[in-house]
Parts: structure tokens; sequence; C-alpha cells
């Protein structure tokens, strides 16, 4: 791949790096992201093992969304596990921030 940008040498060969790294600048990605204390607070209730297939992704007004990766632990969690995730989760918070979980099941993976 060769760069035609003024100031870059023109037809100089721009590694893979450097252009994802041009991307994500220009995407704002490479911006330190807000963490917020329910992330945390779920990594710390849900485990090592079902964090690792259920994340986190948005908490707005009280609804933490949950995308999860297999069917069954989406459906595990939606029949048996949400009320009790959300009551811990407001335990180790220290208030009731949380009022809802909000789980998606992300079809293909």
């Amino acid at each position: 791949m060769t760069n035609g940008r003024p100031g870059r040498g023109g037809s100089e060969p721009t590694s893979f790096g450097e252009l994802l790294g041009e991307i994500t600048h220009a995407a704002g990605l490479d911006r330190p992201k807000r963490t917020d204390p329910v992330f945390d607070a779920w990594n710390e209730v849900a485990g090592v093992s079902l964090a690792a297939v259920a994340r986190p992704v948005r908490f707005r007004q009280g609804e933490l969304s949950i995308d999860v990766s297999s069917a069954s632990h989406y459906h595990e969690l939606v029949a048996f596990h949400g009320e009790g995730l959300r009551k811990r989760l407001n335990e180790v918070l220290g208030d009731e921030r949380v009022k809802r979980l909000v789980f998606k099941h992300q079809a293909g993976t």
C-alpha cells in the first residue's frame, strides 16, 4: 500500500500498524474511555467465567446493557440469574443505581 499524502514521502509504503493508528486517532478511539464503577462492579459480581461471555456495554438511566456471546448463557441469565446479579451489583456499589439489567444475545458469535 502506498501513501500519496504530502509530507509522508508520497510513495513510501504505510505499515498496517501506522494506518490503524491513524484511523483510531481520527475516530477518537485512542482517547481514554470514562470508566463507570458499574462496569468494575459487574466484573466483580459476575466472576471471571461469566464476565468472559457477558460483557457490559452501556449504563444509562439505571439500565445496564450486557452483551452475551452464548445463547445458552443468555437464556440462563434471563431466566434465572438477572435479578440476583442486579441485587449483588447494588450491594457492591453501595446504592440502588442499577434498576434493570438488559441482556442481549449477539447472534452469530
